[in-house]
């Protein structure tokens, strides 16, 4: 029986079965692709590890040190009035050395009683006054002048003068530099190793880095302390401050995935 209706209505099934069909084909082997990488954040069982280390040494360019400025009066108010005339005399002087207002910091303030006991018997604690002290930070740029800065602040008859450092301004430059050495002597052993087992180099799947400032040569740059409680009379020369070099360290640890 030839039913035109029929006929039309078999075709289009057809067709839709067809393309049903293509659709379930190209489906499967899409799927049949990303099947690969399924699982790909799965940390890979056939791994070798490589360290390498860079370093970098430079001279600093920028001295830090902090200064104490101490007065003991009768009373707070007095107290404070002579430290505050001390010190702005010399942040005055400091000033004409070409030290930047930035580059001077208060990092410590105390104003306390000073109490005296009696040196025979027993008796109550009497007021002896109020002792004030001011602890300053000074950062020196031009590294030339660090001594004479020095200098200058022990002819303010400072209590003391401590926590001498030289730094370096662009530290961040210096290790990147030093990473590139021990990325590339990390890269070079990992080659090697590789050649060696008869492996082959797919991917890097961990990277962490480690490093430290070291001052280079003892007293020769770094951090160390100079403390002094010396009065520098006027024209007293100026003490030389050798700055050495500064150690800039990398350490950098690679994890390689292996064929």
């Amino acid at each position: 029986m030839n039913n035109p209706d029929f006929n039309k209505f078999f075709k289009a099934a057809s067709l839709v079965a067809v393309f049903l069909a293509l659709f379930l084909i190209v489906k499967t082997f899409s799927e049949m692709k990303e099947f690969r990488y399924i699982g790909s954040g799965v940390y890979p069982q056939n791994v070798i590890s490589v360290t390498g280390k860079g370093e970098v040494f430079i001279v600093p360019d920028i001295a830090t040190f902090s200064f104490t400025i101490r007065e003991e009066r009768p009373t707070p108010a007095e107290a404070q009035q002579q430290a505050t005339e001390r010190m702005n005399v010399l942040l005055a002087e400091l000033k004409e050395f070409g030290v930047e207002e930035t580059d001077i910091k208060t990092i410590a303030y105390n104003l306390s009683p000073r109490y005296q006991f009696p040196r025979v018997g027993f008796g109550e604690r009497v007021l002896a006054g109020y002792e004030l002290s001011q602890i300053v930070s000074l950062k020196v740029r031009d590294i030339s002048r660090a001594g004479e800065v020095l200098s200058k602040v022990g002819q303010a008859n400072v209590s003391n003068i401590s926590s001498l450092n030289f730094s370096v301004d662009d530290e961040e430059a210096a290790r990147r530099e030093a990473r590139k050495m021990a990325i590339d002597e990390a890269q070079q052993k990992a080659e090697t190793l590789s050649k060696d087992l008869s492996v082959r180099l797919v991917r890097i799947v961990n990277f962490s880095e480690s490093g430290d400032f070291y001052p280079y040569g003892m007293g020769m740059g770094g951090d160390f302390a100079l403390e002094s409680s010396v009065k520098s009379a006027p024209g007293f020369p100026a003490p030389e401050i050798p700055v050495g070099e500064n150690k800039i360290v990398s350490q950098v640890y690679i994890t390689y995935e292996i064929r």
